[in-house]
């Protein structure tokens, strides 16, 4: 794009990027293990075949910089969950609080002390993130990347 885009480079210098990575965790995986007074086939169709997203600890802290918030931490055996799509929170709270362990890419994970997040990682008119799983850094490096964002970290 440097070639076709003018100015492209120094658009680019100040930015962060968001990567994503598949999960094994399905929404089903979460749905059927709290009590919310719904099963998770009448919540959506079809939740075994649609999973949340992974990111990393060290990521999510780089879109909180941008934001001006301070980082999380995580302890080597802790998730969190992130979702800014109000109609969902309740559900990682609720699974959090009701079944609290978690299995991800053969890890057994705990939640952390604060086990919701809720920034959003871009200004739009919808929410974007309906969940998302946080895991130190170390979890991801059997994960395969879905897709990412790149963000500024400035003004341009």
């Amino acid at each position: 794009l440097s070639r076709d885009v003018a100015g492209w480079d120094e658009m680019v210098a100040d930015t962060a990027q968001l990567e994503f990575y598949w999960s094994d965790v399905s929404f089903a995986d979460i749905l059927d293990n709290i009590d919310v007074g719904l099963n998770s086939s009448q919540y959506m169709e079809s939740p075994e075949d649609n999973y949340l997203y992974l990111v990393s600890l060290s990521n999510l802290n780089e879109l909180r910089a941008l934001q001006g918030k301070e980082p999380l931490t995580l302890n080597a055996d802790e998730y969190l969950f992130w979702a800014d799509f109000s109609e969902t929170q309740h559900l990682y709270t609720a699974y959090a609080e009701q079944a609290g362990a978690l299995e991800v890419l053969g890890s057994t994970l705990y939640p952390s002390t604060e086990p919701l997040e809720t920034i959003t990682t871009e200004t739009s008119s919808q929410t974007i993130n309906t969940g998302t799983i946080v895991v130190p850094d170390e979890i991801i490096t059997e994960a395969v990347s879905y897709t990412h964002l790149t963000l500024p970290t400035k003004r341009i």
